[in-house]
């Protein structure tokens, strides 16, 4: 299952990123060079930088690279440190899973309203999509972490950044 999500993350990741390269390029190209430009671009930027961005904060959970105030647990003997990193990973289960849950109300909300973006005339609830999307791949990411944890009282990439 890590090598699936791993792949289909480099995947995601390095689509965005070519494709926000090659729409800044040419925007650039195209405003400097040609004295023209395209209204959507701007907003595909964005979007595209967004996806990469998400998509690469769920391969920093698979490295142990996520954001973490960890002064306290470092100062914790190993079995306690346990428990706390199973505590703060919990926490931060639910939390995706409930920015997931909430954002595909949201989702749905706009799907149902056929709100679309001014710029591009894409409808909102496509690119609002991402965020339900990229927490699935977190809540899978912070399951994986859980399950080392409980299996070998560590989670490796955790601690050796400690």
């Amino acid at each position: 299952m890590d090598r699936v999500l791993t792949r289909i993350e480099t995947v995601i990741m390095c689509s965005a990123f070519v494709g926000a390269f090659a729409i800044g390029t040419m925007q650039v190209i195209l405003r400097y060079v040609f004295n023209t430009g395209y209204i959507w671009t701007e907003f595909a930027l964005v979007t595209l930088t967004i996806i990469a961005a998400l998509t690469g904060g769920s391969r920093a959970i698979t490295e142990g690279l996520h954001i973490r105030i960890s002064v306290f647990a470092d100062s914790l003997p190993r079995k306690l440190r346990a428990a706390v990193d199973f505590l703060a990973l919990s926490i931060t289960l639910i939390y995706c899973i409930l920015i997931g849950y909430y954002g595909y109300l949201y989702v749905e909300f706009l799907r149902r309203t056929g709100a679309v973006s001014i710029q591009s005339g894409v409808p909102l609830w496509v690119v609002y999509g991402i965020v339900p999307f990229m927490m699935v791949l977190f809540v899978l990411r912070y399951i994986q972490r859980l399950v080392q944890l409980l299996r070998h009282g560590e989670v490796p990439g955790l601690d050796q950044h400690r």
